[in-house]
């Protein structure tokens, strides 16, 4: 791939939405851009694979779920456009752990 390809990749499209995301114990957040027709979850699934995180039954329940605008994201079926509508061009999310503790044995 040459430079110019590299660069011309690099830039966002008309209509791409930056996604930002957040993760307390990470150094460095997700950033991908995405179609604005893109699935909640899926952003949430690629962030969790960033950060090597994956939702999860071990004693405890390990559920991770994103943050926008302090509030909890419960509908992952939402596209990115019809969460934000379509003039805004960049989100910010945060992908916080919820544990719930298992069954005392």
């Amino acid at each position: 791939m040459s430079q110019i390809q590299q660069t011309q990749e690099s830039h966002a499209k008309p209509g791409a939405v930056e996604v930002d995301v957040r993760y307390l114990p990470a150094a460095h957040p997700f950033h991908q851009t995405y179609p604005p027709e893109t699935t909640l979850e899926t952003v949430r699934t690629a962030a969790m694979s960033y950060f090597g995180v994956q939702d999860r039954t071990e004693r405890d329940t390990y559920r991770y779920y994103l943050g926008f605008e302090g509030q909890r994201v419960t509908d992952t079926s939402q596209t990115l456009g019809g969460l934000l509508g379509e003039h805004r061009q960049g989100v910010h999310f945060e992908l916080i752990e919820e544990i719930t503790p298992g069954q005392a044995g």
